[in-house]
């Protein structure tokens, strides 16, 4: 963001930018999926993946410019590299993007549950390296205010207590928190906050016993 700054403050050029970054990964993740998989089923898979391009959700998401899509395609990205033997890309890759949103890491623990300990150790060094460079150019105040005051508010959900105050950001959220809030907007009984933190605690649980199963499979 910073190196951004340092070329252009001009914010609606940078939103262009990163709609044209975004969309465009996007792709290059459908298109490596269809190459790896290979044959008419890959041929296939290219060809349909303008249609998921042009799905409603994915526009939405390049729309607002939300980073969850990107992490969605780079963690394709990175684990088809870890498949084709690239520890390093893939583990950096993957390592960034576990520390940027929580989800990427469930193909950490995939990993480990296969015993790809080459892969992880790559992941988990590029992690420290990471988090060393985020202190040396950042500080440490934003480390403090994340453990004590943004996390503790992430797991309760109190993050989410204004931003969810507003009926169409809960309308355009896919997350099963968001799923909860759609019921409470519609009047079903006993699914306020506190039952839209639980499901998504609960949904957690369900991706690591799948990512456990995934890695025995």
């Amino acid at each position: 963001s910073r190196l951004g700054l340092a070329i252009s403050e001009d914010f609606s050029a940078w939103r262009a930018v990163w709609f044209g970054i975004e969309g465009t990964l996007v792709a290059l993740a459908f298109l490596a999926v269809a190459f790896w998989i290979g044959g008419p089923t890959g041929w296939r898979v290219a060809l349909l993946s303008p249609i998921a391009w042009l799905s409603f959700p994915t526009l939405t998401t390049l729309q607002f410019g939300n980073f969850h899509l990107i992490a969605i395609a780079a963690s394709v990205l990175a684990m088809l590299a870890i498949e084709r033997g690239r520890y390093a890309l893939g583990g950096g890759m993957l390592a960034a993007l576990a520390l940027c949103k929580f989800f990427p890491g469930i193909f950490v623990l995939v990993l480990a549950f296969q015993r790809r300990w080459r892969a992880v150790l790559w992941t988990a060094g590029f992690g420290v390296f990471f988090l060393i460079l985020s202190y040396v150019v950042l500080g440490q105040a934003v480390f403090h205010a994340f453990f004590s005051y943004h996390l503790p508010r992430l797991s309760s959900g109190a993050t989410f207590e204004t931003l969810f105050a507003h009926p169409d950001v809960i309308a355009c959220n896919h997350a099963v928190y968001g799923l909860v809030q759609k019921l409470s907007l519609l009047g079903v009984p006993g699914t306020g906050q506190s039952t839209s933190v639980g499901a998504s605690w609960a949904f957690t649980v369900v991706l690591v016993i799948v990512a456990a199963f995934a890695g025995k499979g």
